[in-house]
């Protein structure tokens, strides 16, 4: 997997790098989610003990579809720095 992007957490608010197989595409003007690349980033995730997809941080309960594109969020906070720190949170609502 060659292609790296950021994914922002909605439910700890935190960053981490995934790898991807391939960008995300856009159709008929509409992007792909995490959630629709979730094979390619289910992997790198943690899985609880129930078998559920879950936040790459080990205090998060975030799952799947908690997870955001990075550009997504900055479109939200034009003060968002372009690659964010691993473990800064970043709120989304101050």
């Amino acid at each position: 997997m060659s292609v790296r992007r950021w994914v922002w957490c909605g439910r700890c608010e935190r960053c981490h790098e995934v790898a991807l197989s391939r960008e995300p595409a856009t159709v008929d003007g509409v992007a792909e989610t995490p959630w629709d690349l979730r094979d390619d980033i289910a992997p790198q995730l943690r899985t609880d003990a129930s078998g559920k997809v879950r936040c790459h941080y080990d205090d998060c309960d975030g799952a799947m579809p908690d997870l955001w594109w990075w550009s997504d969020y900055r479109d939200t906070d034009r003060t968002a720095p372009e690659a964010p720190e691993p473990g800064t949170v970043y709120t989304m609502y101050a």
